[in-house]
């Protein structure tokens, strides 16, 4: 697409709530035909005679990467970028989505953090629960992440993505709910305390082959405001 000016004026820049539904809208009607794409990605790497460990793209990171690389390849006004980092902070979530061509260029409108269910015990320090959070560790899972401020601190509203490789939605969804009930019982982080609004809901008005659409909102500190996340969960099971 052809890049207007740049936008300078801040009365100028719109709200983050249309530009957001039309990052929901334009999530909505393409995502499912990311799916496809993964297949395609994990075709080229063995024509082009890499050495793959697994018959399928399964690692976040891997399909992180494609699923950022299709949307990126949408004619839109938003710009996705691979692991985006806080200047603020050590970490990063896997893709920060941006305006193309106004400012604040370098300010992420919104974060995508990204987990795979079941999550892939590597080690004794991975857990089941990390779509949610961590249990007895410094480490935070995913909502747990947005609920402390350690992503999206000054933001409103994010995403998440479930790469869900065994099981279906139901199952995950019924799953992730009892994790937040145990937290909503006793939280397992002394910072943060849990609700009944933490439970994710499903849109189940939508409707796309191989993928799922849920909400959640989340309260945080008193020094920050509450959180809307909208969850999408493909199925590659």
């Amino acid at each position: 697409m052809t890049a207007p000016n740049i936008v300078s004026s801040e009365e100028n820049i719109p709200s983050i709530e249309p530009l957001y539904l039309t990052l929901l809208e334009l999530l909505d009607n393409n995502l499912h035909l990311s799916i496809k794409e993964i297949d395609t990605a994990f075709q080229e790497y063995q024509e082009s005679g890499y050495e793959l460990k697994r018959d399928s793209l399964t690692q976040e990171d891997d399909i992180s990467i494609v699923i950022k690389r299709f949307l990126s390849d949408l004619d839109s006004v938003f710009d996705f970028e691979f692991q985006t980092k806080d200047p603020e902070k050590n970490g990063g979530t896997d893709i920060g989505v941006l305006k193309k061509f106004a400012k604040p260029r370098h300010i992420p409108l919104c974060y995508i953090e990204a987990k795979v269910l079941p999550t892939p015990i590597t080690s004794n320090k991975r857990q089941e629960t990390e779509y949610v959070c961590y249990r007895n560790s410094k480490k935070q899972g995913g909502i747990e992440r947005f609920k402390t401020g350690k992503h999206a601190p000054q933001k409103a509203k994010s995403i998440m993505f479930a790469y869900i490789q065994k099981e279906d939605f139901s199952f995950w969804f019924n799953k992730v709910n009892s994790w937040i009930n145990e937290e909503i019982t006793s939280s397992a982080n002394s910072s943060i305390e849990w609700c009944s609004e933490d439970l994710l809901i499903s849109e189940d008005e939508f409707n796309k082959e191989k993928l799922g659409k849920y909400h959640s909102l989340h309260s945080r500190s008193i020094l920050l405001s509450n959180i809307n996340i909208t969850h999408y969960w493909f199925d590659f099971s």
